[in-house]
């Protein structure tokens, strides 16, 4: 067979385009590790300084408020886990040991922040929760779950449990019970409002307690079984930050 040599000219500028594809490669990939890097922290902005963004169970403008950001807060931590709903993105943040969702049109990359100067948090800014009534366990906790998304705080004896999938449902608590052969596990009675089915909610304090979406690690895993309905697995954080009743 004839092969017909490669001339050095030719030869050259092969290796030249395998150079540029290689550092194009490298470029994408230290781009890609900068985002990851950027996305940890945000601060507000486009709110009134008379007003507030709010924290929602699921990302959802109508779902239930879990908390209320100050318009210059800064150093919000972002989870990693998105969502779109609509024409806009969702993003899940942790404020002041409170986990919910935001619109992240209100949201832009605190590169202080992120470069690892310590978080600028107003100390005397609340959050405020949306539950009513006296505890039902030790502390308020926020629990969620994904695929599809949902979420509930746990605080008053009255909660809603808001579901992408199944839409919003008010659920009357009773106290919660710990189990006496484990320290770490407790049962909380419930019932819909609306149809008085029974709920079941179950919570174990594991310390490693996983969403499957985020490098987060939650105190507390819950399972949720409603009669004749949706069974919710998630995992719920400590809401000690949820202001007044």
């Amino acid at each position: 067979m004839f092969v017909i040599p490669m001339r050095r000219p030719i030869a050259f500028l092969f290796a030249g385009l395998l150079l540029a594809l290689c550092a194009g490669f490298a470029g994408d990939k230290a781009q890609a590790a900068e985002t990851d890097t950027q996305k940890a922290h945000f601060r507000v902005v486009r709110v009134d300084s008379n007003d507030v963004l709010n924290m929602r169970i699921v990302p959802d403008p109508y779902a239930a408020k879990v908390g209320a950001i100050p318009p210059d807060a800064r150093g919000i931590e972002a989870t990693g886990r998105t969502a779109k709903r609509g024409d806009y993105i969702w993003r899940e943040i942790m404020y002041r040991d409170v986990t919910g969702w935001v619109n992240s049109h209100f949201l832009v990359r605190d590169r202080a922040q992120s470069a690892g100067a310590p978080p600028q948090i107003d100390p005397e800014a609340e959050i405020t929760g949306s539950t009513s009534g006296t505890s039902v366990f030790l502390e308020p906790l926020s629990c969620a779950g994904t695929e599809p998304f949902w979420g509930m705080l746990l605080k008053g004896r009255e909660t809603v449990l808001d579901s992408l999938a199944d839409g919003p449902l008010q659920i009357d608590l009773s106290p919660a019970r710990q189990s006496p052969q484990m320290s770490t596990a407790w049962a909380i009675d419930a019932r819909t409002k609306a149809e008085n089915k029974p709920v079941s909610i179950i919570i174990r304090r594991t310390n490693q307690c996983s969403d499957g979406m985020s490098d987060i690690i939650f105190p507390y895993e819950t399972f949720i079984t409603i009669s004749g309905g949706p069974f919710y697995a998630g995992c719920c954080n400590t809401a000690s930050g949820s202001g007044k009743n």
